[in-house]
């Protein structure tokens, strides 16, 4: 009988794993059916809501590799303390062209000099690196 409940057991094992990478296979088909585009507005997105959120490290692994080997977290949280000062951002905009994108940013920020509620547009650009979408940081 403990044979029997066993085998039962290894069954559903299987029956789980197979399931797990039946689904996993179509979000991974799903999510490759996004543009560029699409890809790249989320990914801008999230970094942005990273860093509204003050969630530093987040946002310093959208960077590309490149500037993560040259520029340590520690360098980079002190460059990027004004986004304290950040209420809202939104992707506008995305333009690709084959390994570049091109995203507007749209801003509303608390101006500590005129101590109005201000908007403005940044510009982002994002790398594709060996099939992956980088925040590239000047």
């Amino acid at each position: 009988m403990n044979r029997g409940l066993e085998s039962m057991g290894k069954r559903f094992f299987y029956a789980v794993a197979v399931l797990f990478c039946v689904a996993a296979t179509g979000c991974a088909t799903q999510s490759s059916k996004l543009t560029p585009e699409e890809r790249v507005a989320a990914l801008s997105q999230k970094r942005l809501d990273a860093l509204l959120a003050g969630d530093l490290k987040k946002a310093y692994g959208f960077l590309s590799p490149a500037y993560r080997s040259g520029v340590t977290f520690s360098r980079y949280s002190a460059f990027v303390a004004g986004v304290g000062t950040w209420k809202e951002a939104e992707v506008k905009s995305v333009n690709c062209e084959e390994q570049l994108c091109k995203v507007a940013v749209g801003l509303t920020y608390k101006s500590p000099m005129v101590k109005e509620v201000l908007t403005t547009t940044l510009n982002e650009r994002w790398l594709n690196i060996d099939g992956k979408w980088w925040y590239y940081q000047k």
